[in-house]
């Protein structure tokens, strides 16, 4: 299943191109880096908000969280 066309980057995309958004950072990032942008956000214990190539939109709530 391809992603193309899919997200912020329109039918010109292709899958080198960043394809998941972090609202909390207003970037575009690649599919296969998303999970660690996040674990970042978590490192910091910031809340998030990332829109993934699917169309979901997920808000993490780390602001609570302790190490």
């Amino acid at each position: 299943m391809s992603f193309i066309g899919i997200g912020h980057n329109g039918p010109t995309s292709n899958k080198h191109d960043p394809d998941c958004y972090c609202l909390t950072c207003d970037r575009d990032i690649h599919h296969l880096g998303i999970m660690s942008h996040r674990a970042a956000h978590r490192r910091r214990n910031e809340d998030c908000t990332i829109e993934f190539s699917d169309g979901r939109t997920v808000s993490y709530n780390f602001s609570g969280t302790r190490k």
